[in-house]
């Protein structure tokens, strides 16, 4: 055997087994872990990998038509009655519509003072047969003088609670479901949509390390 021939065994003996975990890392989205540096998505005050803006709003709204009545809908709900109300640990507050997660100048204002709604999630009345209803609000704080933490007790809900969302019209009755903790990175929370009629609150756990997030599931449509 001469040099050649031992050369090319060996590039051989080297070369599969970089395809194998070239085609490995590629089935399981090698790049899809990296935060993305282009894009930014604050909720309270920590940074994440999701850019949130008109150019995208067909992924966030799933299966949904993006049509400009739709577009011109979701700029134009604030005029709507906008309120969420949790008997069982002392919500209740105005919502503000169709805020950007993703501009702290927009969105830290807003939550100094009621809870948040996520621009380009579904609205309750977008969302009576599936989809996500995006709210979000601080844990704890002071801010100017002034106590901010309008879920600060999010953790405690229970098997059974009810949470009243009023929008324009009517109202929307959901049913406590589960809570988990999840980190600043996920961001499936604001993005995924749902099969069922879902409303999810988010706040941060942790300080601000973490995030809280409980879901309910719509009920019933109150006119």
């Amino acid at each position: 055997m001469n040099i050649t021939e031992l050369l090319l065994i060996k590039s051989r003996y080297i070369t599969l087994p970089l395809v194998v975990i070239v085609i490995a890392l590629s089935l399981v989205g090698f790049g899809s872990f990296a935060p993305n540096a282009n894009a930014s998505l604050y909720v309270d005050n920590e940074q994440t990998n999701s850019v949130l803006n008109s150019s995208n709003v067909g992924s966030i709204l799933g299966e949904t038509d993006v049509t400009e009545d739709l577009i011109s809908n979701l700029q134009d709900v604030r005029s709507q009655d906008f309120y969420l109300t949790i008997p069982s640990i002392g919500v209740n507050s105005h919502v503000l519509a169709n805020v950007n997660p993703s501009i702290e100048t927009e969105y830290a204002p807003v939550i100094e003072d009621e809870i948040a709604h996520g621009k380009y999630t579904r609205l309750p009345s977008e969302a009576v047969t599936n989809g996500n209803v995006y709210m979000f609000a601080h844990r704890e704080g002071i801010i100017n003088g002034k106590y901010v933490g309008i879920f600060k007790r999010l953790n405690e809900l229970q098997d059974g609670d009810l949470a009243y969302v009023k929008f324009g019209d009517n109202t929307y009755v959901y049913q406590y479901q589960t809570q988990f903790i999840i980190t600043p990175y996920d961001t499936w929370v604001y993005t995924g949509e749902s099969a069922k009629p879902t409303l999810t609150l988010q706040t941060c756990e942790n300080g601000d390390s973490m995030r809280l997030i409980a879901k309910f599931e719509l009920i019933e449509v109150r006119s």
